[in-house]
């Protein structure tokens, strides 16, 4: 059966949250669409071998047709299966329709999370299939807590469709398809190895030709002093203790040194 464009009745119709990305709908726009049903595009509906019809795209149509006291609906109709239904709600309204809000794109991105074979896959084949960023589904991650157990899974499937451990590493044909990295596996440590070898020869390439030189000593002269400031600033000031903007001054610059300190102590180390 080819993608075919039809009237359907609205009972018909199988409606899962699954398949509903959106967080809330606007009474107004609801209404809106509710006075013009005959001018508005064909929702979008998955009909699996079951013979079920899943609405992906177009649940504020649909509500609207309902509450107009429409019996059925035009709708764009193709074969697939849940899965297949499951993908095109998550990429719904991107090009059309009520612009997605952040809640919805949230929505996508957790409902991925929670699938046990896309909450496998990495942030940034996550971010294809919801067509958002890759920061955005980075947060996301951090933030949610899935319901499967697919963000407890060692690897993480890329947009390549290879297996990485999560931390970055790349697996061999082997572990790719077993799921996960094996314990001392030679042929995943001989890849790895390779990547950081080349990443370092693309390194000391760079720092030969001028591009990523550091000039510690210049940086230090520059801002070094600083570590100095909140002892200066007392001195300078005594009086002036009680006021909460030179507290605030005082507080930023103590930070600022704890954060300094730090980083100087890595570079030295690094230099030694």
């Amino acid at each position: 059966m080819a993608e075919e464009i039809k009237r359907v009745k609205l009972e018909d119709i199988a409606l899962d949250d699954q398949l509903q990305m959106r967080t809330s709908s606007d009474p107004d726009v609801l209404d809106d669409y509710s006075k013009m049903t005959d001018k508005l595009p064909p929702v979008k509906i998955i009909l699996d071998t079951e013979g079920k019809l899943w609405l992906t795209d177009g649940w504020m149509r649909f509500g609207a047709h309902r509450k107009a006291g429409k019996k059925d609906i035009l709708a764009r109709i193709r074969p697939g299966t849940f899965e297949d239904a499951f993908i095109e709600a998550i990429q719904a309204n991107n090009e059309h329709g009520v612009r997605r809000t952040p809640a919805d794109k949230r929505r996508a991105v957790e409902r991925l999370l929670d699938h046990p074979k896309y909450g496998t896959y990495t942030d940034n084949a996550i971010a294809d299939l919801a067509i958002v960023s890759h920061p955005f589904v980075a947060n996301v991650r951090k933030q949610h807590k899935p319901k499967g157990k697919a963000n407890a899974s060692s690897t993480r499937t890329g947009k390549d469709g290879k297996q990485y451990k999560v931390g970055g590493k790349v697996l061999c044909d082997r572990c790719q398809r077993i799921g996960k990295a094996g314990k001392d596996c030679l042929a995943c440590a001989e890849l790895n190895a390779g990547r950081r070898a080349a990443k370092k020869a693309e390194r000391e390439k760079s720092m030969a030709s001028g591009k990523a030189k550091f000039d510690f000593p210049k940086f230090h002269t520059q801002f070094g002093p600083i570590a100095q400031a909140p002892e200066a600033l007392v001195k300078a000031h005594p009086e002036e203790k009680g006021c909460q903007e030179y507290k605030d001054a005082v507080a930023f610059l103590n930070r600022f040194i704890k954060i300094w300190n730090k980083w100087q102590a890595k570079i030295l180390k690094k230099k030694g």
